[in-house]
């Protein structure tokens, strides 16, 4: 509504909208599988795409308390508050957010196609001499493409992901590398 010196609004009508754009807060959603692994307090990263190569670093505030349906997912409803928001990050803007759920550094990591198990255990196959050994391993939480291994294999041992004529894959079975 234009509004003149002499004019008048109705009763409840919004005249003006103000923020502090110093306190601002994302609302984020992620995936229900992720849910349990988020915690009040965790460092998070925000990008733009209309700024790239920028961060905004924040934490979590509030966890969800229950589950949407959201297009095709089912999500909660994650709230964030921005550490540094004088950066320059817009209102009402679609950013991605990234929390780190735990980290380890100097952490040894495998493909995850790469991990088995079998009750409970986990197990990979180390390339032994022109061989495969099946080799009990522990992991830590793993992400979508990578296992962080905490114990059974050291830095430098080859393991094998799949065979190439389809074949599962077992101790003892020889093997080529492809390089």
């Amino acid at each position: 509504m234009d509004a003149t010196r002499s004019a008048y609004a109705e009763a409840g009508k919004l005249l003006l909208q103000m923020a502090d754009l110093n306190k601002e807060r994302v609302r984020a959603y992620f995936d229900e599988p992720d849910l349990g692994r988020l915690a009040v307090g965790q460092k998070i990263v925000i990008e733009w795409d209309a700024k790239p190569g920028q961060e905004w670093h924040g934490h979590i505030v509030r966890t969800p308390v229950t589950v949407i349906t959201y297009g095709t997912r089912t999500v909660g409803e994650v709230l964030v508050a921005i550490d540094d928001p004088d950066a320059g990050l817009l209102p009402d803007t679609n950013v991605t957010v990234t929390v780190t759920t735990s980290s380890q550094s100097d952490a040894l990591s495998m493909p995850r196609e790469a991990l088995h198990s079998e009750n409970g255990q986990y197990y990979a196959y180390k390339i032994v001499g022109d061989g495969l050994q099946r080799t009990k391993v522990t992991i830590g939480a793993p992400n979508l493409t990578q296992v962080p291994i905490l114990s059974g294999l050291q830095a430098g041992d080859w393991v094998a992901s799949s065979s190439t004529n389809g074949q599962p894959l077992q101790e003892g079975v020889p093997i080529k590398v492809q390089r």
